[in-house]
């Protein structure tokens, strides 16, 4: 049908269909491939076209990863909001400054291309303000570009787009969850020249059921589009006119995921990841050797369990964002694990080996375990040049 349209209509076609743009971006940006407009494409187009129309101010869009979220909301919308309307401010904030140059470079290609300019002839780029960080349009709108760290305070926008703001590892840290809300709450939030009629669009994949979605969610406000990987219910999405019903158990784009290789994904990343990253449930997200159904409890540690083991899972800071030091006393008579005692503080790496050499004085173990990350091989290292833990001790980064 688009092959059949005039030159002028298919322009007046991707002013006007942001689908339809979007796709013809992604020419552009991935030249190699062709872009099979799925279903899903579809309802995140809708979506974002509802948020330009104002029928949307708020918008929270949960994919697996490699679905197209990031190109759809943070490069292609920006570039097409900046065709219809020069005059917009738009930032778009990523978790990191490397993620965050990357889709300004994206859609900086867009916005200076030569079809580009045909189709948009009323927005152009200021000479003097046209980097990828920060461009600026003759209409006084643009696009900003920024991180978490270098944050976006003393400027005012129209749109403002958050785009995985939590990386997976800090996803793992109560401290750098609390950081990203934190930041959302005092810093981006409070962005909007008119946040009444602004908009403000949240997109990321589950990593936790304390990231971003888990925080604003209850707030009320949201319009909440959340895809797994795999469909666990029946479920009607509205494109348009039209009604797309999913079937339980239906893979979101099945020529990119078929289903053997959903079961690889599955056996590769384990079912703690499959449920959060690719179902965007982190409520099922249980662990994979741990469950709480496992847990027992005991007023009396039996006789037999005598291996002790002190395992240590290291943080460096003291002040009160900080995450803790925690060391598990267990128990062990080569069967079942006791866990005797929990130290949870906040230390400083002097501190926690001091807290290290106490309890390995107190408890005696035979092994002690030291996570390979953050301070941990510090205090492995301390804990080998202070007296000596035993002649079965060993500290393990």
């Amino acid at each position: 049908m688009i092959a059949n349209l005039r030159r002028a209509e298919y322009e007046a076609l991707l002013r006007h269909d942001f689908a339809s743009f979007a796709a013809r971006c992604f020419h552009d940006l991935n030249p190699q491939a062709e872009l099979a407009m799925n279903w899903h494409l579809e309802v995140i187009a809708a979506k974002l076209t509802a948020v330009r129309e104002g029928k949307i101010r708020r918008l929270i869009i949960n994919l697996p990863p490699r679905h197209l979220k990031s190109v759809l909301a943070s490069i292609v919308f920006p570039a097409w909001l900046l065709g219809r309307d020069p005059r917009l401010r738009i930032a778009v904030v990523s978790h990191g400054q490397g993620l965050a140059r990357d889709l300004a470079l994206r859609t900086l290609r867009l916005v200076t291309s030569d079809w580009y300019a045909d189709i948009f002839p009323e927005t152009r780029l200021r000479p003097d303000q046209a980097g990828a960080m920060d461009f600026e349009t003759s209409g006084g709108g643009g696009r900003y570009a920024a991180s978490l760290d270098t944050g976006v305070t003393g400027r005012g926008f129209d749109v403002i787009i958050v785009d995985d703001p939590l990386s997976a590892h800090d996803a793992r840290s109560a401290a750098g969850r609390e950081r990203v809300k934190e930041a959302y709450d005092g810093m981006i939030a409070s962005r909007l020249d008119d946040p009444r009629r602004g908009a403000i669009i949240v997109v990321h994949q589950r990593l936790h059921e304390d990231d971003l979605t888990g925080h604003l969610q209850p707030k009320g406000g949201w319009r909440h589009i959340s895809l797994p990987l795999v469909a666990e219910e029946e479920a009607n999405y509205r494109i348009g006119s039209r009604i797309w019903t999913r079937q339980v158990g239906e893979p979101l784009v099945p020529a990119l995921y078929p289903p053997d290789d959903i079961r690889k994904i599955r056996a590769d990343r384990g079912e703690a990841i499959f449920a959060t990253q690719y179902q965007q449930n982190p409520m099922a997200s249980q662990g994979e050797l741990l469950q709480s159904e496992h847990i027992r409890y005991f007023d009396e540690l039996p006789a037999a369990a005598r291996r002790i083991t002190l395992s240590f899972d290291t943080a460096v800071k003291v002040s009160e964002s900080a995450s803790y030091t925690v060391c598990l006393v267990i128990g062990s008579d080569g069967y079942r694990h006791y866990v005797i005692d929990v130290m949870r503080q906040r230390l400083d790496p002097v501190q926690a080996r001091d807290a290290a050499v106490r309890l390995t004085q107190h408890y005696k173990p035979g092994v002690i375990l030291i996570e390979d990350a953050s301070s941990g091989p510090g205090l492995a290292r301390m804990l080998r040049e202070r007296a000596p833990l035993g002649a079965e001790a060993d500290a393990r980064p």
